[in-house]
């Protein structure tokens, strides 16, 4: 049996002893850092310390746009806290701030509610507490589809 296959038949046989350890491991501060250190990797951050600029995430209490006080937890609102970076640098450090959601989807981007994405773009509007959000090949087609949204009538009434 090969490596890979071991470990399978590891997983498997061992998995619910594997998910309660992961589970409380994620739980302790060591497991949030490194789950929110992995998350900005994956989003494209890139930093020279990972230490120095978790701590600075931390310390940040309000917006570096706004002056609104940030917020965390696990729901996504117009204050919850961001760290902002520059998509166009994509070999060295490229981090511009600490920031809230509001100021993160309408400051990085040249287009206000069209953010970039690793295929094209991403068109994404909060409204009456909901949230709407759709892909795009072009910046053209998002930016047709921004108006469009833009001119229907969200009032609550």
């Amino acid at each position: 049996m090969d490596r890979k296959a071991r470990k399978r038949e590891y997983y498997l046989k061992n998995r619910d002893t594997i998910r309660e350890k992961t589970r409380k491991y994620q739980q302790t501060e060591r497991g949030k850092k490194s789950r929110k250190i992995d998350r900005w990797k994956i989003r494209g951050i890139i930093a020279d310390n990972w230490e120095e600029v978790y701590s600075w995430y931390l310390e940040t209490e309000t917006c570096d746009i706004c002056d609104c006080i940030l917020t965390t937890g696990t729901r996504n609102t117009s204050s919850t806290k961001c760290l902002d970076h520059d998509h166009s640098i994509t070999d060295s450090y490229n981090i511009r701030g600490v920031i809230c959601q509001s100021c993160n989807v309408s400051e990085t981007s040249t287009h206000k509610h069209i953010i970039p994405n690793g295929s094209g773009y991403t068109f994404q509007k909060s409204i009456n507490g909901k949230r709407f959000w759709k892909c795009f090949g072009t910046l053209e087609e998002a930016i047709e589809f921004r108006d469009a949204f833009n001119l229907k009538d969200y009032s609550v009434g």
